[in-house]
């Protein structure tokens, strides 16, 4: 199986591919965090919060055991151990607390660099038709 991500820079500026990567995973209204080997976490982007609660900064460095027990999650943990075995999910779930509280696609993507286990991506993406544009882009693209 491939890496996850393979990232192609110019051969002068690697550095700038990096910084793209960072940015799309900014931008984007989908919770994405990469979990290592031993599935703590070592990337996490602004979404978290929104989908989370919990500041981005915060998860790095914490393992998805203690993460899902803060959360509430410990029956998803079995999503991960599929991973690890190399199968690839995705699971509709609640996600936050009280009236924040929502659903949305969990998407569990393993990481194998050969045939070993690296780590895990997990995505939180909001259902379908849940982000539509609103007002007269909404006219305008017929939605």
């Amino acid at each position: 199986m491939n890496s996850i991500v393979m990232l192609h820079s110019h051969p002068t500026d690697p550095v700038d591919s990096l910084f793209h990567l960072r940015r799309v995973a900014s931008l984007s209204r989908s919770a994405q965090s990469y979990w290592d080997d031993r599935l703590v976490c070592r990337f996490a982007n602004r979404a978290c919060e929104e989908w989370f609660g919990i500041d981005p900064e915060l998860i790095v460095g914490t393992t998805l055991k203690d993460f899902f027990e803060t959360l509430g999650m410990v029956p998803y943990l079995v999503c991960a151990e599929r991973a690890r075995r190399g199968d690839c999910s995705a699971i509709l779930q609640p996600f936050g607390r009280g009236r924040a509280r929502r659903e949305g696609w969990a998407h569990y993507v393993p990481d194998f660099r050969a045939d070993d286990f690296a780590g895990l991506l997990i995505e939180v993406s909001p259902l379908p038709g849940s982000d539509r544009p609103t007002g007269k882009l909404t006219s305008l693209l017929g939605w």
